[in-house]
């Protein structure tokens, strides 16, 4: 690209209209519905670009007069700009459907590009926010959650902790140009359709950022599968991705989706080209389904919100407070967005006094900065149901609870090989057939030699996990034969606190009690 050309680009930048992303040149477009989305720019479309920012010539001669004719830029030209590499644009983390919260709790209002967060403000053409108190205090921070609590106290939450932790996503989406770390994946499931979870992501998302990108999930994804569908909805720059309606008894187990949700940049192959492509990985993922079950990395790395009707037909409920909730939330977004944020101003205006969180892996920040900002609200029991639902929804402890209890009660802590565990389990049938992992059952047909070596491979997965107490050690064995060895061995219990700072630096003050909402 020649100087000029350069500069021109660069100058005619304001407000900015050219952004980098990922390493290359991208420009914001709009849907039918003005829902903006982030476009790549290929020679076509630069070539447009420069056509509105500088005119183009070509000279001609007609005897001894030069004139000029009014060209399209060159396709070439287009080209060189594309492959430069360095361009005079503005980086661009994402779009905001909502006022931006910076990281300093100040907030950003304004349409457009803002520096400080290099996210750019794109806000529904209809949205009217209600006056936001720079400084609000506790009482009318309480008044705010109030009208938050009436969208949501229509749904049969299991506890108090599914309610506190529904809540959390609307913090979650507003709140995430302020945490740097990672967002677990939020299961919103209930024990039959019809129970309002869709409803419920819907209400919550719509509040947030006025949309949702909606993805089915087949029966059985293939982690191949599963990297190309992120990577096509990470390209789209959704702050929110649902992944709706599980189908029934499908576990969600993807090492692609475990990698997404702890990356701060997801990098993928493009489909068809020899080209990868990286991209940021700050989306906040979301799933719905009927007694949904999570295995591998997932149970780590998700948390719950859980809705029971009590009812055989939840979907023939009646007498609610807000009879069409979809129609009153977009009726009212602006007010009830404004609501959220004002809640995030007073607890920045109050200092970010923090609550003490449990460990929560690689998700400590989010833990920390949710719940500081709920429990400064007077929302309580965010994450309260970590354990008991880890325990129904992990799909590998569910499953290989009773025959790890059952080689327990058999073999203690002698060292075992396969053949033995085999022979413990099949033949001398210490373990129940019903709790038969149904990975092994899957192979009973193909003869014995498949079934044990399928009990090797599962055992080799689950190798360093505890399971009541007892952790799966790799005891070597037999190398010349090849014949490996397993060993239960007790973990002594730690005693905790649940005790987590959360990065308290973030805002520089200590712990301090809050008020508790009346």
């Amino acid at each position: 690209m020649s100087e000029p050309s350069a500069a021109i680009l660069g100058k005619s930048n304001n407000p900015p209209a050219l952004f980098v992303r990922s390493g290359a040149l991208v420009r914001i477009t709009e849907d039918e519905k003005h829902v903006p989305k982030i476009d790549t720019l290929e020679r076509v479309r630069m070539r447009s670009h420069l056509s509105h920012v500088a005119n183009f010539y070509s000279l001609k001669r007609s005897g001894d007069a030069v004139y000029r004719v009014s060209v399209a830029p060159p396709l070439p030209l287009a080209e060189n700009i594309l492959v430069q590499g360095t361009w005079p644009f503005p980086p661009l983390a994402g779009l905001a459907r909502a006022p931006i919260v910076r990281p300093d709790g100040t907030l950003c209002m304004k349409p457009g590009y803002d520096a400080r967060t290099q996210l750019l403000y794109v806000p529904d053409p209809n949205l009217r926010l209600s006056e936001i108190t720079e400084f609000p205090n506790i009482h009318e921070v309480h008044a705010c959650v109030d009208i938050l609590l009436r969208v949501i106290d229509d749904f049969p939450f299991a506890d108090q902790a599914s309610k506190a932790n529904a809540l959390s996503i609307l913090f979650s989406v507003l709140l995430r140009s302020v945490i740097r770390g990672h967002i677990p994946l939020a299961i919103f499931d209930a024990p039959v359709q019809g129970t309002g979870k869709t409803l419920l992501v819907s209400v919550l998302v719509c509040i947030a950022v006025g949309g949702i990108a909606s993805e089915s999930v087949p029966s059985k994804l293939n982690d191949d599968e599963w990297r190309k569908k992120i990577t096509s909805v990470l390209m789209t720059s959704a702050p929110v991705i649902l992944l709706d309606n599980v189908p029934d008894n499908t576990a969600i187990d993807s090492p692609a989706l475990a990698a997404a949700l702890t990356s701060h940049e997801w990098s993928d192959r493009l489909l068809g080209k020899n080209e990868t492509i990286r991209l940021p990985s700050k989306a906040i993922w979301i799933t719905t389904g009927n007694n949904l079950r999570v295995a591998g990395d997932m149970p780590r790395r998700s948390y719950a919100i859980r809705l029971d009707a009590q009812a055989e037909r939840p979907w023939e409920r009646s007498g609610f407070r807000i009879a069409d909730l979809e129609a009153y939330v977009r009726e009212k977004r602006g007010e009830l967005l404004s609501a959220a944020l004002t809640v995030i101003r007073g607890w920045f205006s109050a200092q970010c006094p923090r609550v003490n969180m449990r460990p929560f892996g690689s998700f400590d920040e989010w833990a920390g900065v949710v719940g500081s900002v709920l429990g400064y609200a007077g929302i309580n029991g965010f994450l309260n149901n970590l354990d008991q639902t880890r325990s129904v929804q992990d799909e590998d402890n569910r499953q290989w609870g009773a025959v790890f209890d059952a080689w327990w009660n058999r073999f203690g802590e002698h060292i075992v090989t396969v053949a033995q565990l085999f022979a413990a389990f099949f033949a001398e049938g210490i373990v129940d057939p019903i709790d038969i992992p149904e990975i092994l059952l899957a192979q009973k047909d193909r003869g014995e030699g498949s079934l044990r070596r399928s009990l090797g491979r599962q055992l080799s997965r689950l190798t360093g996990r505890i399971f009541d107490g007892r952790k799966l050690c790799d005891a070597g064995g037999d190398s010349h034969n090849k014949v490996r060895a397993w060993a239960l061995r007790p973990v002594p219990a730690r005693e905790t606190d649940g005790a987590n700072p959360a990065n308290p630096a973030l805002c520089g003050v200590s712990f301090q009690e809050t008020p508790q909402r009346k």
